[in-house]
């Protein structure tokens, strides 16, 4: 049953492709079947949908690069190379690869719709994604197997819809929803959108993710400023509390509003995996700065391939955190230049509540090395900067 439905997603991103609608099919491909592995754990369907996107735009566009935009990619791309040069691992290869293609891929998007009109119907499909992926994340938490067996990649026995798990599509459904309400800014009148909103934030609930959970009221504030909707704190706090505590569907986030309420200094003990990632951060750090190349770090992917070594007694090893691996990766030359370019590109999103979102995920779990999550980012941002110019602005207010 699972290789039926994956078929359906394959032939319902590849219609959206030959139609040309290429945001629309990234967002399928995203949602659903990204991770599918094709040969092994090296080759995923996302690898060769994007060569299928880039020979379908070469010849349908203008192949220019403006000079700014020539001399910030020549830059990173010294940057990323260097890197691969210092660690000389095979899984850096891989990370240095997936940067060219990904680099590759959206250039030729953002080129394609330099002279096209974005699809109408980008909102509804995102706005289905969330409530199909909120649908197979609930039958997952309830035990039904069919569930669990969709998810492409081998993380059998996590929750998270199609995605890896909870640091995946918790984000993810709260980036949304911080998209979904500056589009109402622009179509107020588009009902469909806070449905699209609310399921969001409902997922993002959900999700088990406690950073989504933490975060959550700054869009909820944003609401109550922009559309003085005073009811939408009381109403999402009371779905909070009936899912995760009456009917027990989140025992992580369970705890931490018992924490929030009771003993609130307890947050970051050792009763969650704070104190996990502060372990790793110190051990990350101790050995960047004893072993490595302060100006151009450890290399791509360095921990990654180490990290056998790094074990610790009260967890499992893992990074968890975008902006120590930009600086171990990097050094401090490469993590400002990067840091430079990344401002460049935010500035010009025009939404800053969800670039506030990105930014404070990267400091709990791995952003910009989460493949869901960046190409997520990466077509919202095609879509804002092409979608001003051609179908009306997105209102750039905090609201």
């Amino acid at each position: 049953m699972n290789l039926i439905i994956w078929l359906g997603f394959i032939l319902i991103s590849l219609n959206f492709l030959i139609k040309g609608k290429l945001l629309s099919s990234l967002l399928v491909v995203n949602f659903s079947i990204l991770l599918l592995p094709i040969i092994g754990d090296s080759i995923y369907y996302w690898d060769i949908f994007s060569v299928l996107i880039i020979i379908f735009t070469i010849p349908r566009i203008k192949i220019y690069i403006s000079i700014n935009n020539l001399v910030i990619l020549t830059i990173f791309l010294i940057v990323i190379t260097i890197g691969l040069f210092l660690n000389y691992e095979i899984i850096a290869l891989k990370e240095f690869l997936r940067w060219i293609e990904i680099i590759s891929v959206f250039f030729c998007i953002d080129r394609y719709y330099k002279e096209r009109k974005i699809e109408n119907n980008f909102e509804n499909i995102l706005g289905l994604l969330i409530i199909i992926n909120l649908i197979v994340h609930f039958c997952q938490v309830i035990n039904i197997p069919l569930a669990y067996s969709l998810k492409p990649s081998d993380n059998y026995g996590t929750i998270g819809g199609f995605f890896n798990d909870s640091s995946e599509i918790g984000p993810i459904s709260l980036l949304s929803a911080s998209f979904f309400h500056y589009r109402l800014n622009s179509n107020p009148t588009k009902n469909i959108l806070n449905i699209y909103f609310f399921t969001s934030v409902i997922l993002a609930i959900v999700s088990s993710n406690r950073t989504s959970l933490v975060i959550l009221p700054i869009i909820l504030f944003a609401r109550i400023f922009k559309y003085k909707s005073y009811t939408i704190i009381p109403l999402t706090g009371f779905m909070s509390y009936i899912i995760t505590v009456v009917l027990g569907y989140s025992k992580k986030n369970e705890s931490l509003i018992n924490l929030l309420f009771e003993n609130p200094e307890l947050i970051f003990s050792s009763v969650n995996t704070f104190t996990l990632r502060l372990t790793n951060w110190d051990t990350i750090l101790n050995h960047f700065n004893n072993n490595c190349n302060q100006f151009f770090g450890c290399g791509l992917a360095y921990f990654d391939a180490k990290r056998d070594l790094y074990f610790s007694d009260i967890g499992m090893f893992s990074i968890d955190n975008a902006y120590i691996r930009i600086l171990t990766s990097h050094g401090y030359i490469g993590t400002i230049i990067i840091i430079m370019i990344s401002l460049y590109f935010l500035s010009r999103f025009k939404m800053p509540i969800f670039v506030l979102y990105f930014l404070l995920y990267g400091i709990m779990i791995e952003a910009v090395k989460s493949l869901p999550i960046f190409i997520f980012v990466s077509t919202i941002f095609i879509f804002n900067q092409n979608n001003k110019i051609l179908n009306g602005p997105i209102k750039s207010e905090l609201d």
